[in-house]
């Protein structure tokens, strides 16, 4: 009776070992796991940091670009209609002073080159083109 407790208490040592050696491994991978996670964290932040920094930049410039352009489009005599520039087609118009008229165009981008488009509506500022130019 004696030796049957005394290898029961052996076999209970032993399953006492175990659960500790699984117990040790368990915790040394949730430790690595929460190392890992805030590795990722730090990641993420400074990549949102990044990203806000590019969005901060990106809200300082859409003022300066739409002065920009009210100032070329002011300087060129060029209204762009942008309702209804749809599907790569560029509308809007014109002002000719020389003339004293205003040239409506319609120009499909998607046919044009960026030089090609350019040089059409100098035309049409010069006073030398047609009103619909497709």
């Amino acid at each position: 009776d004696l030796r049957a407790h005394t290898e029961h208490i052996a076999q209970l040592e032993s399953e006492a070992a175990e659960l500790r050696r699984r117990n040790d491994a368990l915790t040394s991978a949730r430790r690595e796991a929460e190392a890992r996670v805030a590795r990722f964290k730090a990641e993420a932040d400074e990549q949102i940091d990044g990203i806000d920094a590019v969005e901060a930049h990106r809200m300082e410039e859409v003022p300066k670009i739409q002065m920009q352009i009210a100032l070329y489009a002011k300087v060129v005599g060029i209204k762009w209609d942008y309702d209804e520039s749809v599907g790569g087609v560029l509308k809007g118009e014109v002002a000719v002073p020389s003339k004293g008229v205003c040239r409506q165009f319609e120009i499909d981008s998607t046919e044009h080159d960026d030089y090609d488009i350019a040089n059409e509506l100098w035309a049409l500022m010069e006073g030398k083109q047609p009103a619909i130019i497709c």
